[in-house]
């Protein structure tokens, strides 16, 4: 019997009403827990760092699900009672979740379309780079 297909709600750290929801590639399965970090595509040329909220297996909608490009996190990063804490914060203060994302956590910790990344001079001209790597250089081609 094959593996129902697996999606992950997002809090992405902008002021949108809801979070958003992404598809989970089989081989990242067994890794991902709520509060850990991803990196997700949001739109053609964005990418950000995202908190997984909530794991499901229900499909949101009639429209296609990006997969999620990659995973930052070997362990969540925020607990549960965190991220419930988050949500009473985005109720009683009357913000989004995404807000609430955006001031809690350091900038360090949020990798955006608009961070500015620049490759080790230090690096060696010659180093193979993963397919995830690769993805992410193609989002941003000045780094390259």
């Amino acid at each position: 019997m094959p593996n129902p297909a697996v999606y992950i709600d997002i809090i992405l750290p902008l002021p949108l009403a809801n979070t958003y929801t992404y598809a989970v590639p089989n081989d990242c399965n067994q890794e991902l827990q709520p509060g850990m970090r991803v990196i997700v595509p949001l739109g053609n040329k964005k990418i950000y760092t995202g908190i997984i909220f909530r794991i499901h297996h229900t499909h949101p909608g009639d429209y296609t699900i990006k997969p999620i490009i990659d995973i930052l996190d070997k362990e969540p990063i925020l607990c549960r009672p965190q991220l419930r804490f988050w949500e009473w914060i985005a109720s009683y203060y009357q913000c989004t979740l995404g807000e609430v994302y955006k001031a809690a956590l350091p900038s360090s910790l949020k990798l955006e379309s608009e961070t500015m990344v620049t490759l080790s001079p230090y690096i060696d001209d010659e180093v193979e780079l993963t397919e995830k790597e690769e993805l992410v250089l193609s989002v941003f081609p000045s780094w390259t």
